[in-house]
């Protein structure tokens, strides 16, 4: 019998490159040998209407988001200017994987949904019907900006906002970076 089951929403999921997704990889995999099930649920970027995408790789079960991904990335797209840091992608992240999870978040026993601070995916995800989300800190666009020149554009603002209310809204912060 499994411990808990956790969803790990993001972006980003090995094998593509990078801190983020390494570290979710090398998670799932911890969480797995602790006898806890994982489900990591992406989008797929490519933004193509194709069923959805099941694949299970060491007892993780990796659910790729295409046609509701797809749906919401052409819908929220024309709202927002091309280029900038493409807040559309957020947007259509967020919504596909709130319907993912109110479908199937009971069938799949959901305990507890761990989400990046970057992008503001967890106030996107907040519904009463589902469990507990959980943000992973590692560092968020309103921190960056701090450093380095980011342009305050209406992508920015939008990012910032919904980074902002994931943090005050979401049901537990883990904060090690």
């Amino acid at each position: 019998k499994f411990n808990m089951t956790i969803c790990i929403a993001t972006n980003l999921y090995f094998p593509v490159r990078g801190g983020v997704p390494n570290y979710y990889h090398y998670l799932a995999q911890s969480l797995v040998a602790c006898n806890h099930k994982v489900i990591v649920l992406k989008p797929d970027f490519s933004a193509e209407d194709k069923d959805d995408k099941i694949e299970k790789q060491n007892n993780i079960t990796i659910i790729t988001l295409c046609r509701s991904y797809n749906k919401h990335y052409h819908y929220f797209k024309k709202y927002f200017r091309p280029g900038g840091y493409q807040v559309h992608l957020w947007l259509a992240m967020g919504h596909a994987m709130k319907e993912w999870l109110i479908e199937n978040a009971t069938d799949n026993a959901i305990d507890l949904i761990e989400v990046p601070d970057y992008g503001g995916l967890a106030i996107l995800l907040k519904h009463d019907s589902l469990p507990p989300i959980l943000v992973n800190g590692h560092v968020v666009l309103s921190q960056l900006s701090q450093y380095d020149f980011i342009p305050d554009s209406d992508h920015t603002k939008v990012i910032k906002k919904l980074e902002s209310l994931s943090f005050q809204y979401a049901d537990g912060i883990v904060s090690h970076s």
